[in-house]
């Protein structure tokens, strides 16, 4: 029953820890993920203001 208990409790403590700590480790995945790609040399779509190359 002691085992059941603290089983229970680690689960609960890591469902807790994911839901305060995932968006923050998502935004941080997704930012080294775009980082990583190449810079773009041209804007898909005109923008006012911004000279064509």
């Amino acid at each position: 029953m002691r085992i059941l208990l603290r089983s229970l409790v680690l689960i609960a403590l890591f469902v807790g820890a994911y839901a305060l700590i995932g968006p923050y480790i998502k935004n941080a995945l997704y930012a080294m993920r775009l980082a990583s790609q190449p810079v773009p040399t041209a804007l898909p779509v005109p923008v006012r203001g911004v000279e064509a190359r």
